[in-house]
C-alpha cells in the first residue's frame, strides 16, 4: 500500500523519487556511460539544476499515455525529472512565473531529443501543431510517435510524410528509446530493466483510460491526501526504525510492525532520501567486525546483519537494489557470502546476490553458481541450488548433479539438523530448502514442523510439502 501511494505521489510531482535500475555508480552520485565518460548527478543535493534534454509534445488530454511513456524514457535511461519537459505532467511542468509561450518556444529548438504524442486531440491542438512545426522547420531531430486506435489515419497534411513510430508495436518502442539515446549521447540500459514499462505502452487503451480517469480522478485525490497523512506517521516510526539499525538497538526495529510493515516502511523511507540509504553499506561493513566490543555489541551487530541481510532479499526499492550493484560492495557481500560465521547472513546474502543476476546471462549465472554451490554449508549451496533450477539451463545439469550427491556427504552438517534446529531463523530457511530435496528423512522432518510453534516454519512446512507433491 506504502509503495502504490510512493508511486501515486511519484506520478503527482509530490516527491522526488530517483531511480536506479543498473550499475556502474559511485556512492552519492548516479554514473552513465558517454562516449566512453563518466557524467555525474549528486544524489546528496536535491535542488540541482539541470539540463532539460527531453521535450514531450502532446494534448492534455493525452496525459495518461504520456505518463507511460516518461515512465519508459526515465527507466530505459535513467533520466531525472528535471530532464524532461512536459507541461502538463506534475514534477516535468515549467517553473512558475515563466513565460510559458515563449519558454515552450525556446525548449522547442534547444531539446536535444523531441517527441510527438500523435492523437486524434493534438492533431486538433494547435500548440501542438505548433511545436510539431517548428521542430521540424528547423530540420531538428523529432520522434513523432502514435497513440491512438485510429492509427495513421488521423495524419493529414505535411505530418502524411513523416515516419511515425507507433505505441502498439514493440520494436517502434525499443526504436524510440534507441533513437532518444543517440539524440541525448547516452547508453540505454538493458531491455530487462525497463520490460514492464514497454508492456504498459503497449496494453494502453485510450477509450479505456478515458473513463477509468473520470472515475478515479476524485478518488485519487483522496488516496494522496490519506497517504500524505500516512507517510508523517510512517516517517517518524521510519527515523525511528532506522535509528535503531544504525546505533545497532534491534529491539527499537522489532518493536516498530511486523517484518512486512517494516520492509515497506524502510522502502518508502529510502526511495525519498536515498542518501541516507547509502550509510547501509558503512552500516554493514561496522557490523562484520567481531574483533572488538563487548559481548552485547558482538550480539548487537551479529542481529544488525542478520536485519539487513534478510532486508536486502525482500527490499522493493530500486535505491537499496543498486547497492548490490555497485562492485566494491558487492565483491564485500560475495566475501562475506563465503566467510561469514552466521549461517543466516549466508544464506539470505546469497539469496540476496541472487536476485541480481540477469538469468539470460549464462556466464554470469554460472559463475555465481561455482561460487557457492560447493560451499561447506549444506544451506549456502542448497540456495545456490534453488537458483540454478530457475535457470534451466541444460549445460548446468553437472552442477545440479554435484550439489544433488553432496548434500548428504558426511563432511557436511547434513539438512536434517538444520530442519530440527532451535533456532526458528535456521529452521525456517532449512524448511524452505526441504521442498526441494526428494528424500524421506526431509519429508518426515517436514511433516513434523508442519506443528512447529513458529508461525513462519508452520506456514513454510506445507509449502514445500505442497511443492514436493
Amino acid at each position: 500500500m506504502i509503495n502504490d501511494a510512493v508511486q501515486i505521489l511519484d506520478d503527482q510531482g509530490l516527491i522526488i523519487r530517483i531511480d536506479y535500475k543498473a550499475a556502474p555508480f559511485s556512492f552519492g552520485q548516479i554514473a552513465l556511460n558517454t562516449y566512453g565518460k563518466k557524467a555525474y548527478l549528486n544524489m546528496n543535493t536535491k535542488d540541482q539544476e539541470l539540463e532539460m534534454k527531453v521535450f514531450i509534445s502532446h494534448s492534455s488530454a493525452d496525459v495518461e499515455i504520456v505518463k507511460l511513456i516518461i515512465k519508459l524514457i526515465r527507466s530505459s535511461l535513467n533520466l531525472s525529472p528535471n530532464e524532461i519537459l512536459c507541461s502538463s505532467i506534475e514534477g516535468h511542468k515549467l517553473s512558475p512565473g515563466v513565460n510559458t509561450d515563449e519558454r515552450l518556444k525556446e525548449e522547442v529548438h534547444r531539446a536535444k531529443s523531441f517527441i510527438g504524442v500523435i492523437t486524434e486531440n493534438s492533431i486538433n491542438s494547435s500548440y501542438v501543431l505548433f511545436e510539431l512545426g517548428a521542430r521540424w522547420g528547423a530540420n531538428l531531430p523529432m520522434v513523432p510517435i502514435i497513440c491512438d486506435e485510429k492509427g495513421t489515419s488521423i495524419l493529414s497534411g505535411p505530418l502524411k510524410n513523416i515516419n511515425c513510430l507507433t505505441h502498439i508495436k514493440r520494436g517502434d518502442l525499443y526504436s524510440m528509446i534507441d533513437t532518444i539515446s543517440g539524440n541525448l549521447g547516452i547508453e540505454s540500459l538493458p531491455t530487462n530493466s525497463f520490460l514492464d514499462e514497454v508492456e504498459n505502452i503497449l496494453s494502453y487503451n485510450s477509450n479505456i483510460a478515458e473513463e477509468l480517469n473520470m472515475i478515479l480522478n476524485d478518488e485519487s485525490k483522496e488516496i494522496i491526501s490519506y497517504e500524505e497523512e500516512r507517510w508523517k506517521s510512517d516517517k517518524s516510526r521510519a527515523e525511528t526504525i532506522y535509528q535503531g539499525i544504525i546505533t545497532l538497538d534491534i529491539s527499537k526495529v522489532k518493536n516498530n510492525g511486523t517484518t512486512r510493515e517494516i520492509d515497506e516502511i524502510l522502502d518508502s523511507y529510502f526511495s525519498k532520501t536515498p542518501e541516507v540509504a547509502l550509510k547501509l553499506v558503512e552500516l554493514f561493513n561496522y557490523a562484520l567486525d567481531d574483533s572488538r566490543g563487548s559481548p552485547e555489541d558482538l550480539e548487537n551487530k551479529k542481529l544488525t546483519r542478520e536485519f539487513l541481510a534478510c532486508y536486502f532479499v525482500t527490499s522493493a526499492t530500486s535505491t537499496v537494489r543498486a547497492l548490490l550493484l555497485e562492485s566494491d560492495f558487492r565483491e564485500r557481500l560475495f566475501k562475506s557470502a563465503q566467510e561469514d560465521n552466521n549461517v543466516y547472513v549466508k544464506v539470505q546474502l546469497v539469496k540476496a546476490l541472487s536476485n541480481t543476476i540477469d538469468k539470460t546471462n549464462m556466464k554470469a549465472c554460472k559463475e555465481f553458481l561455482q561460487k557457492f554451490i560447493n560451499n561447506d554449508n549444506v544451506l549456502v549451496s542448497g540456495f545456490t541450488y534453488i537458483f540454478l533450477l530457475e535457470c534451466g539451463y541444460v549445460e548446468f545439469k553437472v552442477l545440479q548433479s554435484t550439489w544433488e550427491q553432496a548434500y548428504q556427504d558426511s563432511k557436511h552438517r547434513n539438512l536434517y539438523a538444520y530442519l530440527a534446529d532451535k533456532n526458528k531463523r535456521i529452521c525456517y530457511i532449512a524448511t524452505i530448502l526441504a521442498g526441494y530435496v526428494n528424500d524421506q528423512p526431509s519429508l518426515l522432518l517436514l511433516e513434523k514442523n508442519t506443528y512447529h510453534e513458529y508461525d513462519q516454519v508452520r506456514i513454510c512446512a506445507r509449502s514445500s510439502l505442497a511443492r514436493r507433491v
